[in-house]
């Protein structure tokens, strides 16, 4: 599981983040080019059906500028992964020879991801699907100007995990979390330094939301592939 940590104060940003190519975290320092470029043509497919909505190769070759050898290797493999569906049902007639063209578009169910949006006296929720359809919208009131600093990462995991038992879903279930917040953070830490829905400063958020969304399980190893993971945890920074 990822958790994403915005002061931008909006989720403009959901459906962006449902389009992320999160099936591997890659460090770009220690990669050969050769996989930073496999990386940035199967972003670039993404991206082109995430605005086409479905498409079948060949305009994803057109819209992109790949090749259709290159369409064709990478859609097998977003294929494989469960991240694209393929349509048989439509058949548009056509006096070309050769096998007709099938439509590709993005797996809603293959993962999910939340954003949490914290605000002066509301934390608000969003759940979507990897198409970056809205399944669920949820805003709650709570008092946040006097909430102490342990208690701000505690409440927002709290509010996750009911959100997801509301509309049957688990941690397990989500691959990224999106913390939109008022005010300034500490690049890197995961960490809100300052805003005007708290009366505290230097809270941390993504720390404590991971480790309550992902409890330990003494039965199970923690090498297991079963466990969630936590990838990379990014902060950026806030927009005017």
């Amino acid at each position: 599981m990822t958790i994403y940590f915005d002061t931008q104060n909006n989720l403009a940003w959901l459906v962006r983040l449902s389009q992320l190519d999160f099936k591997k975290e890659i460090n770009m320092a220690n990669r050969a080019d050769s996989d930073l470029i496999r990386r940035q043509n199967r972003h670039l497919v993404l991206e082109a059906l995430r605005f086409a909505g479905r498409a079948p190769r060949v305009e994803l070759g057109r819209l992109t500028g790949l090749s259709l050898a290159t369409i064709t290797s990478i859609t097998a493999q977003l294929l494989n992964e469960g991240l694209l569906l393929e349509d048989n049902t439509v058949a548009p007639i056509s006096t070309r020879r050769g096998r007709p063209s099938v439509d590709l578009s993005l797996n809603p169910s293959a993962t999910h991801i939340i954003v949490l949006k914290i605000s002066i006296g509301k934390f608000e929720m969003v759940l979507a699907d990897y198409a970056g359809t809205r399944v669920a919208h949820e805003i709650k009131t709570v008092a946040t100007h006097d909430m102490k600093i342990h208690e701000v990462g505690k409440k927002a995991a709290s509010l996750i995990l009911t959100f997801l038992a509301e509309h049957n879903k688990s941690p397990r279930d989500v691959r990224i979390i999106g913390v939109a917040a008022q005010g300034a953070a500490e690049t890197g830490a995961g960490h809100l330094m300052w805003s005007p829905a708290f009366k505290e400063v230097n809270i941390p958020l993504t720390e404590p939301i991971s480790r309550l969304l992902n409890p330990p399980n003494p039965r199970q190893p923690t090498t297991s592939s079963s466990a969630p993971t936590l990838a990379s945890i990014r902060t950026f920074a806030a927009l005017p």
